[in-house]
């Protein structure tokens, strides 16, 4: 059985972990609340990812939902979607 996964998936399943046990004693160290623990591990499986080429980065996604959001070219153009997880996907592989 191959049990070997990526940093990212790594960080995300120890976010599942905290997420499940509804208190502070999950956490290695006390140094921060579980709320803020988990947010940084989720934050940080994100960037990883986006680094590796996995999908397109945040700040790149956040830019290019800003570009469909605002740059229509007439009031009765319907605006575009945000990009979805596939989308990110799709863009990085172009």
């Amino acid at each position: 059985m191959d049990t070997t996964k990526s940093l990212a998936q790594a960080m995300r399943d120890r976010a599942n972990f905290l997420n499940d046990r509804r208190s502070n004693s999950a956490l290695e160290y006390g140094w921060a609340d579980r709320k803020n623990v988990i947010g940084s591990l989720l934050e940080m499986a994100d960037v990883i990812d986006s680094w590796s080429g996995e999908y397109l980065s945040k700040e790149e996604t956040y830019e290019e939902n800003q570009r469909r959001r605002w740059d229509t070219t007439h009031w009765t153009q319907t605006p575009q979607e945000p990009l979805t997880m596939e989308e990110r996907r799709a863009m990085v592989k172009r």
